[in-house]
Formats: structure tokens, sequence, C-alpha cells
């Protein structure tokens, strides 16, 4: 086994929190890795560690699954919501993940790990020896989370026929396409690089009002409009709302997606300079 070498400084740098519905496994952990040096919290329940890491803010999740009252998924979606609403207050958004679970204790779809972070899956009963080594492999960044590099495409529209219509059109291996038939879908997607959206879809009669609210919290993502109705002066005011371009229909394919591989384009050049 790799030598630890960290200080105890270091590893109260990196706090760990457990969750896990067995006292058992939740206090062999918790001890095993506080005699190794390490800052710990545990919770019982998803409830009670989505409120310890609003206090607590930890850098590495240690999982035991299933747990007592929600699914896995539900969880770590809503620890990503937490963190995001205080994200002017702390930098750590996506927590790396390591999943205690049985073979048939998962209950969530492993093609989503990197979504959320879950950077290693260990069997159980726990070998405290194999958690160790992983753990000091996220702290040493040997196991990180990767940087996501698809540019999420949106599309929000009414039409099913038109949902997987733009879905087959603009598949490409550089973005990750998600569909949405209104405002309501479109509100938990938090990272958005190009929105295609068309006007019948809003709840609102005016798209402008949409425009300048969806502008203000997403300033780098690129705005595609489409719309039946081709009109100068309200063209002139949804572009002066926040949108980047404005597309009539019927669409044209080859060219509607050249406008969005070029939107895509200004989406990556912007977070690049962001960086």
């Amino acid at each position: 086994m790799e030598k630890d070498t960290l200080s105890t400084e270091d590893k109260h740098l990196f706090p760990i929190l457990v969750v896990s519905r067995r006292t058992s496994i939740r206090l062999s952990i918790e001890r095993f890795l506080s005699s190794s040096g390490y800052y710990v919290h545990t919770a019982e329940e998803g409830e009670e560690a989505i409120e310890t890491d609003r206090d607590f803010l930890s850098q590495l999740l240690i999982i035991d699954t299933p747990l007592a009252d929600m699914p896995l998924e539900q969880l770590l979606s809503e620890l990503l919501k937490s963190r995001n609403l205080m994200k002017d207050v702390m930098q750590v958004m996506n927590v790396p993940v390591i999943l205690l679970a049985g073979p048939a204790e998962l209950d969530m779809d492993e093609r989503k790990f990197k979504k959320y972070g879950i950077l290693a899956r260990m069997d159980k009963p726990v070998n405290l020896s194999k958690l160790g080594k992983c753990v000091l492999d996220v702290v040493t960044g040997k196991l990180s989370i990767e940087e996501e590099t698809e540019v999420p495409i949106v599309v929000l529209d009414p039409e099913k026929r038109a949902l997987e219509y733009f879905s087959k059109l603009l598949l490409a291996d550089d973005v990750e396409i998600h569909t949405c038939k209104d405002e309501i879908d479109l509100k938990p997607i938090e990272r958005v690089g190009v929105l295609i959206v068309e006007v019948m879809g809003l709840a609102s009669d005016n798209p402008c009002d949409f425009l300048q609210e969806y502008r203000k919290a997403h300033p780098t993502t690129e705005i595609l409009v489409t719309t039946a109705f081709h009109d100068d002066d309200m063209a002139k005011e949804m572009l002066a709302a926040g949108a980047n371009k404005i597309i009539t229909k019927p669409i044209n394919p080859i060219q509607f997606r050249q406008q969005v591989r070029e939107s895509v384009a200004q989406y990556q050049a912007s977070r690049q300079q962001e960086e």
C-alpha cells in the first residue's frame, strides 16, 4: 500500500462526510478515518446529510447505499442544488463521491456516475484499508472529477416531433442534448451552453420577459429563438432582451445546424476566456 505522507493539517483541509443508515458501518469508517487524521462528520439519512453539508461543506462524500429515506440520485441532486445556492460563499460545487454498495443495492444507473462526481464504487463488507487508499487517492488528486467537455444544448419546444427532430439533427460528439416542452422542464437544468427556444413554448405572451430573466441568470448561454412569425420590430426587441439569433420557420436543416455549431463555438470561446 502506498505510504501516507499527508500531514494532519493537510487532511483537515479535506473534510469528509460519511452517510450510512447502518450504525456499525458509519462509526467504523468515522473512527478509521479520524485515526488517520481526517476531519469526519456523519449522517444517518439523506435529509440529515443535506443539512450537515450546508454547515460542513465536505470535500468528499462516502455514501453507503441504499439510503433510508431517499434514492441515491435524489440525494446527489439535492446536494448539487444546495451547493449552487451557496456558490457565492464557497467554491466546491461538485463534491467527489465514493459509493459503498453490495451486488444488488445500487439504485442508480452507473452511466450517471460522472454527472454526480462518483469516482469509485466499493463492495461490502467494507475493506477499511482499501477505502483508506481510495480516500488518499482523492485527496492527492489521483482520483478527481473530470471536467465536463460536452457543450449542453437545450431545446425548448412544445411539439414532441420538433424535439425529436432537433435531437437527431444536432447530434455530435462534443455536445449533450436535452429537451423540454416548457419553462417548468427547463428550470432545473443549471448548465446550458446553447438554448434553442420556440416562442410558443413560453408561458409569457411577451418572449422578451423570459429572455431578459434568463439572460440575467445565464450570461454566457447562447440563446437561439425560433418562431413561425417574423416581425422586424419584435426581432429587434428579442435581440435587445438577450437573444443571440432569431430563426424564422420553416427551418433549413443545413443552415440551422451551421448556426447552432457557430453558437457552440462561441460558447466554448466564452468559457475559455473565463478560465
